[in-house]
């Protein structure tokens, strides 16, 4: 039997945007965490990135698999959000930004394909999907953002 990753129904989420702007290449708290950014993200992006992360660990040791796919959905994420921030068509100084359900909706997406590229177990799309708010159109729409922007690399 599969095991569903848990998520909250979209009620109970508010519509906060992130405003992320890159400062140039740096990013990260200085103290040498090796999750360091190459953009700066707001306070609240910073957090919805950690717990997402804790999500995926979760989840993973839900599913029985390697608690890596974690570190390889931030790093999905993390180079989807910096293409963003560093898209040559982006006017320099209009601000990128996601709502929180879109970052989740990305992360989640990010996890999916994680296991799709380096687990030899698939995961359904009806386990990412049940009991959230986002349907299986809203990943598969993700997913081909996140590997357009990618350029295919994801392993």
């Amino acid at each position: 039997e599969e095991e569903r990753p848990a998520a909250r129904s979209r009620d109970h989420r508010r519509k906060r945007r992130f405003d992320v702007n890159g400062h140039g290449r740096g990013g990260g708290n200085g103290n040498g965490d090796r999750c360091s950014l190459p953009w700066t993200p707001t306070s609240d992006l910073a957090k919805w990135r950690t717990r997402m992360c804790h999500w995926a660990v979760r989840t993973a040791e839900v599913l029985g698999l390697d608690r890596e796919l974690a570190e390889i959905s931030l790093s999905y994420a993390d180079r989807y959000m910096s293409a963003l921030v560093f898209d040559e068509d982006r006017d320099e100084g209009s601000p990128v930004s996601l709502s929180r359900d879109e970052y989740q909706l990305l992360f989640m997406t990010a996890f999916y394909l994680a296991v799709k590229v380096m687990e030899p177990r698939t995961l359904s799309m009806d386990a990412m999907t049940g009991g959230n708010a986002y349907s299986r159109e809203d990943f598969s729409e993700m997913e081909l953002k996140l590997l357009l922007t990618l350029g295919w690399r994801v392993n």
